[in-house]
């Protein structure tokens, strides 16, 4: 690992020295660099620290959920930025030199980006219309920059893994800080891309009042421990009303969205996922296969819906478009997104009027619970058309009605109990240290500009303290 006197620190080298208290041999080697983050990882913080794994566990309880609260209280300075990929589009002046030559040029960053692809416009007798730059030699950054137009802008769509930036991987659940930190990180690359490096505040959304950034995806997400299976075969029966495809679901991931949806959720075996994309050795398979991962996929107009309010959004492209976020908008938009759900979450509601249906709900939603059954409630309704020839809307409608008020009566789960203060401060948290050791920085060297914290961090967050970058005493107006 790098010596902290060094003033050159390669994006391959980047690393936030945590210990992981669960890997009692992997200890920090620079105990006298004065460190922001250094506590035993990232999932003990109750009120000034994480609890440990061992005791974040969720307990699941039978109460009446409520919209009003699981909206409204929240905490002011909650400290977790709950959000995994994210996109957006902005427009910027690129520099000549990287335009002519996307493979090759570096500016003054001594990047070596993981790949750069040039894009050829068949319309211009094969020149190029413009490149896609992964930023980074170990990922998290994808720069896809159009050729410029009349006026020397370029339209630049960005895809950016704050987690991967920091880790390697996605494993992980940031802290406000970090997530600050990761977009310092990748500003401080691609501002070399720049015609001009101190026009860097258009590299990203919020910065600059009236900037032609916005961000057009976010991928918002918290993690469950489920070491039983309950919860996930619970959430099988899940179903949205703003969603008319049906939820698909397999052993180990179920989707509710379509293609073309711009709300989508996926529930899903994170450890399983990362071991499967060759991201989790198969040593740690098992200390992590109980972590579950609720997520949801917001886009376009949604994302104002779900996250905007008077201070964040702005008029760009003939649209609403939102510019800016804090970690307790993304906390906000879980809770209520999540609570829409229906068939999962308990509820004491009257049991249906005919007791001759109401009791046939009752028989097909007991095999839907069975373990050794692999179809979901709706499922088998679909085979109770078939094999009865059932062609009444009205009585499929009606089973479909008193099945839900059944499972929902039978359901332990809670929202409260499950995206509570507490259960996603406590959330399990993946560490793996063979990646993380090749991607290494020190905390102190990440020199983050104020204008960042304005614009995503919530008003009573107090952020670390950190010295301003040098470009931060640059005139960064409109």
């Amino acid at each position: 690992m790098k010596n902290s006197k060094s003033t050159k620190i390669s994006p391959a080298t980047y690393h936030l020295h945590s210990v992981d208290t669960r890997c009692p041999e992997v200890t920090s080697k620079n105990t006298n660099t004065p460190m922001n983050i250094n506590e035993p990882d990232l999932i003990s913080i109750a009120s000034d620290q994480f609890s440990q794994r061992s005791t974040a566990k969720n307990t699941l309880i039978t109460i009446q959920p409520d919209a009003s609260r699981i909206i409204a209280h929240y905490s002011d300075t909650f400290d977790l930025f709950l959000v995994d990929q994210l996109k957006f589009r902005t427009r910027l002046r690129i520099s000549r030199a990287a335009l002519a030559a996307p493979s090759t040029f570096a500016g003054n960053s001594n990047t070596r980006p993981r790949s750069v692809q040039p894009k050829k416009n068949h319309w211009s007798h094969g020149g190029v219309a413009g490149f896609q730059k992964k930023l980074l030699s170990y990922g998290g950054v994808i720069m896809n920059v159009s050729a410029p137009g009349a006026d020397g802008l370029c339209c630049v769509d960005v895809t950016i893994n704050p987690c991967k930036i920091l880790y390697g991987h996605n494993g992980r659940v940031l802290r406000a800080d970090e997530f600050l930190d990761a977009l310092t990180i990748y500003a401080s690359y691609a501002r070399h891309l720049l015609k001009d490096p101190d026009d860097w505040f258009d590299l990203i959304p919020g910065i600059r009042d009236g900037g032609p950034a916005y961000w057009t995806y976010i991928e918002m997400f918290c993690h469950i421990s489920d070491p039983d299976g309950k919860v996930f075969r619970l959430m099988r029966q899940l179903r949205c009303q703003k969603i008319r495809k049906r939820a698909q679901h397999w052993k180990t991931t179920i989707k509710l969205g379509g293609k073309r949806s711009k709300t989508k959720f996926c529930i899903y075996r994170k450890a399983i996922e990362m071991y499967d994309r060759k991201k989790l050795p198969h040593h740690l398979l098992s200390m992590y296969d109980d972590i579950l991962r609720f997520e949801v996929r917001l886009k376009d107009k949604h994302l104002v819906d779900c996250l905007g309010d008077a201070n964040s959004v702005a008029e760009m492209d003939g649209k609403k478009q939102l510019v800016k976020f804090s970690p307790n908008r993304i906390l906000r938009a879980i809770r209520s997104l999540f609570y829409h759900l229906e068939n999962v979450w308990h509820s004491d509601q009257p049991t249906a009027k005919s007791k001759q249906l109401a009791m046939l709900a009752t028989l097909i939603t007991k095999i839907a619970d069975d373990r050794r059954e692999s179809k979901t409630f709706l499922e088998l309704i679909d085979l109770l058309k078939t094999y009865t020839l059932t062609n009444s809307k009205s009585t499929i409608k009606k089973i479909r009605g008193a099945g839900k008020i059944e499972m929902e009566r039978k359901s332990p789960l809670a929202p409260e109990s499950l995206f509570s203060d507490a259960s996603l401060r406590a959330q399990p948290s993946i560490a793996i240290h063979e990646i993380e050791r090749k991607v290494s920085y020190y905390s102190q060297d990440i020199r983050r500009h104020p204008l960042l914290e304005t614009a995503y961090l919530d008003p009573g967050y107090i952020p670390s303290s950190r010295p301003l970058p040098s470009y931060a005493y640059k005139n960064y107006q409109a």
